[in-house]
């Protein structure tokens, strides 16, 4: 298993932020969906981890607006990752 973090402005960066994330359903009705600022928190990119060619990016964010809790997302990559969606990668034990 790996530990990745996607590149800014990638492909697989640029679906999750703004096709997942913007269209995910405890967004619904907020003007900025990939920011969903709440007493100074919003959405935050945990990271990627890779496991039998299965991607799957988590987002946080400590305060959304909708609950005023903490609230993690997980999605899995309908897509494979490429060597050029990834800024960073560790193998996790």
């Amino acid at each position: 298993m790996d530990l990745v973090i996607l590149k800014r402005d990638s492909p697989a960066w640029e679906w999750l932020w703004n096709d997942y994330l913007v269209n995910h359903p405890i967004n619904e009705g907020y003007l900025e969906p990939i920011v969903c600022l709440n007493k100074g928190y919003s959405w935050e990119y945990m990271g990627t981890l890779i496991s039998n060619d299965k991607a799957i990016s988590t987002f946080k964010h400590n305060k959304h607006p909708k609950t005023n809790d903490v609230v993690s997302i997980s999605v899995e990559h309908s897509d494979p990752l490429t060597v050029g969606d990834i800024e960073v990668s560790k193998p996790v034990k």
